[in-house]
Parts: C-alpha cells; structure tokens; sequence
C-alpha cells in the first residue's frame, strides 16, 4: 500500500506557489506568508531548450516583467543576449525536496510497474487524445503478466474524467491520484509515490525522467507515439508578442512528436517497461546547476527585503 500526503489544493498559477515550493520556503524561514514575490522559478525539465528556441523566448516573454530562474548559465546568457533581465539560476525545486528526502530512501523490492499516461491537451482534438490513450493502455495491459500489480497515475485535475471512469471500468489496472502543480503537497506526492517502485514507464517526455532517475529509479519511454495534432485556434497568442505564431506551433508540434523524441530521446525509448535506465549522473547534472546556493542567495533573489518588497509592490502599483 502505498501512503500518500494528502491534498492541499491551493488555485495560485505562480511559479513560485506551485507543487508546494511555497510552503518550502516558508518552512525554511526563506520567505514569510506576508512575503510578495515576483518571480517564475522554472519547475519543469526543458530538455527543448536550445533545439527549440522559439518556445523559450516565447516562455521568457510571458514572464518578462518579473524575476526568472532558470537552470543553466548557458539559458541565463541565452535569455539575457535576447534582450531579457533580472535571470538568475539555480536548480529545479525539486531538487530541494530530493535533497531533504535522500535520507530517509527506504528501498523496495516489489515488482509494480508504474505508468504515466500523458496528460491530454485541451489544445488538441479531444476525441483523438482519447484514442491515443485507449491504444497506450491496450498496450500496457499486454504486460499484464509480467508484474505483481499495474499502476496508473492518472493527473489530479483529470480524475473525475469520464474517459478515465470508462478505464478503471475496462482494465484492471491500480489507480493513483497522480500530482497537481496546484497541490502544496506535490512534491512531497511524487517523492512518496516514486519511491513505492522501482520500474515506471511513461507515454511521452517530461520532467518525470530527472525525477525517476535521481530517485535511482528505472524509466522508459514505451508503446505507440502517436501525439494528437494541436489545433492553432485553441492557443491564444498575446498580439504584443515578437514570437512568430505559426513557427512557435510549429515547435509545440514537433515537441511532442515522434521524430523528436527518436532524435533526441532514443536512448530512453524501449520496447518494454522491464527494460527502463536510469543514469543518475545525467538527472543530476541537469536537475540544474548552482546546487550550492544558500537560503541567503535565494532570499535575495525573491528580493524578499525591504528594498526588494518596495520594489515588488512599486511594479503592482504601475500598473493602475
């Protein structure tokens, strides 16, 4: 069995509040609850970074106007010669959870397999993510004998799905209520639950594999990819941004396609679950560099001083 934190649902779209990185700082007496922060701290492994650059800038642009961490000296000076300031860098928050976690690693010996489905975009034909769902779970079920228990972790925000309700129906798989960016517990949540197996096999690419394999944990990339076609009228594009529309869907389709993951990704794509890697030295090095910086450091980058305040609630009051 497998013991979860619970739910802690709190609707802020912040970088800063997401996955309970909040309540990190708080607990570590960084910030307090009376703190205004101002900053995007990039939570998620962009393996596209420099492939892809139009999709960077165009995730740089949105957050222009407040203090960005990255992961990479190279993506400071990337955002910073692209007319971008105020870019700091650091590691992946989960790092920090990792970190305090590490300690106490209890390792299992079960033979579960783990499975995360894709999430299904609401840019994209419903219908046909549907199906590429149901065709990723017919294939997962053909390993039915070769584990103890299946376990599907199926998105927070995607449980009460009716597709998801006709799936547990159909299969007879475990399910797991999988992690939420709005949950102050969703890394504690990803901790507990990766630490429960030791093979996870996923649908598509995604920061689940620094995750897995810095938790020395076995993944792979398997069965059919087969990504639904975005549909460019479901994506809103602010007409102030410099980024050229068609090009940067272009890149959102490429992202998630089949030929960029063979060309990028090979390594980790595997014709069965039983067959995962893990490469603890690559999760790692790109969990993010700056791995050494205090609570001081990062007080300092939320600007959470006097000065910094005045400056963060200066910004607001521009705006009226």
């Amino acid at each position: 069995m497998i013991n979860l934190p619970e739910f802690k649902i709190h609707y802020k779209s912040s970088g800063i509040n997401r996955f309970g990185f909040y309540n990190w700082l708080i607990k570590n007496s960084i910030i307090s609850s009376h703190s205004y922060i101002r900053c995007n701290w990039e939570h998620g492994w962009q393996d596209d970074e420099f492939i892809l650059k139009n999709i960077t800038l165009y995730k740089s642009w949105i957050n222009r106007r407040i203090t960005q961490i990255v992961t990479s000296e190279k993506k400071k000076s990337f955002l910073i010669n692209n007319g971008f300031n105020d870019i700091h860098v650091a590691p992946l928050p989960f790092y920090f959870f990792w970190k305090d976690f590490n300690a106490k690693k209890i390792y299992n010996k079960n033979n579960d397999l783990l499975v995360l489905p894709n999430k299904i975009r609401h840019t994209s034909e419903i219908n046909e993510e549907i199906k590429n769902l149901k065709s990723y779970f017919d294939y997962i079920e053909s390993f039915k004998k070769s584990f103890e228990n299946i376990y599907i972790s199926i998105p927070f925000e995607e449980y009460k799905n009716d597709f998801y309700k006709e799936l547990i129906k159909k299969y007879d798989f475990k399910i797991i209520q999988g992690v939420s960016p709005f949950d102050q517990n969703g890394y504690l949540r990803v901790l507990a639950i990766f630490d429960y197996f030791n093979l996870i096999t996923s649908q598509g690419m995604g920061s689940h594999f620094i995750y897995a394999q810095i938790m020395k944990k076995k993944i792979s990339v398997c069965g059919p990819l087969s990504p639904a076609k975005r549909i460019n009228s479901k994506f809103y594009l602010d007409p102030n941004c410099p980024i050229n529309k068609n090009k940067l869907m272009e890149e959102f389709e490429y992202v998630t396609s089949k030929d960029y993951i063979k060309k990028y990704h090979n390594y980790l794509i595997k014709e069965s679950p039983l067959h995962g890697t893990c490469d603890f030295d690559w999760a790692y090095k790109n969990i993010g560099e700056n791995k050494d910086i205090s609570n001081n450091e990062i007080s300092r980058l939320l600007k959470n001083n006097f000065f910094g305040q005045c400056q963060n609630y200066l910004k607001i009051l521009k705006k009226f």
